[in-house]
């Protein structure tokens, strides 16, 4: 739930031209996802067929995050 209302969260501020990409910093309170949510969603859209390319060029970006800044354990899903 919480990916949801973060995807929103970033289409409204880009709509308002508030938009910033952020990195993520692991505190569930000031990212608005925990480590563990995001690795779910990341296995689910690999599940479902999506190419790591366009998790990393689509997803992250609609949840306004830099790519560098992700977790290792992220990463190594990706690859």
């Amino acid at each position: 739930m919480n990916l949801v209302i973060r995807m929103i969260n970033t289409r409204i501020n880009e709509i308002r031209q508030t938009h910033e990409e952020k990195a993520f910093i692991g505190v569930e309170e000031k990212d608005g996802l925990s480590l563990k949510d995001l690795i779910t969603c990341v296995n689910e859209l690999i599940e479902s067929g999506l190419s790591s390319e366009l998790i990393k060029m689509r997803y992250f970006q609609i949840l306004d995050l830099r790519e560098s800044s992700l977790p290792q354990e992220v990463i190594q899903l990706l690859k």
